[in-house]
C-alpha cells in the first residue's frame, strides 16, 4: 500500500508533466492576521509581545540595580569589629 505522501508527489510530478499548473489559493491573511471585534490579530499580537519585551527587560535591569546596591551596602555597612572595652572598676567607698 503506497502511503499518502508517495501518493501526493506522484500527483504532483504527473501535474508537472502534463503541463497543467495548479492555482494557488487567494491569501486573505496578509500579515495582520484576521480581525476580532474590528482589531487585526496580528496587531494585537505583536502589541503584546512588544509590552511583554519591556516588562522582562525592565525585570532585568532593576534586578541587576538591586543587586549592585546591595553589593555596595554591604561593602560600605558591614558590621565594624568589637573593640575590647576594659571591664568597669567598682566603685570603692571609703
Amino acid at each position: 500500500m503506497r502511503s499518502r505522501a508517495t501518493t501526493a508527489v506522484s500527483r504532483v510530478r504527473s501535474w508537472a508533466g502534463s503541463g497543467c499548473r495548479v492555482a494557488a489559493p487567494p491569501s486573505t491573511a496578509g500579515l495582520s492576521g484576521r480581525e476580532v471585534a474590528g482589531v487585526p490579530l496580528g496587531l494585537a499580537d505583536g502589541s503584546l509581545a512588544l509590552v511583554g519585551l519591556v516588562l522582562l527587560l525592565t525585570g532585568i535591569g532593576l534586578h541587576l540595580l538591586a543587586a549592585a546596591r546591595r553589593r555596595r551596602a554591604d561593602r560600605d555597612f558591614s558590621p565594624r569589629p568589637a573593640v575590647p572595652v576594659a571591664p568597669a572598676r567598682a566603685a570603692q567607698c571609703g
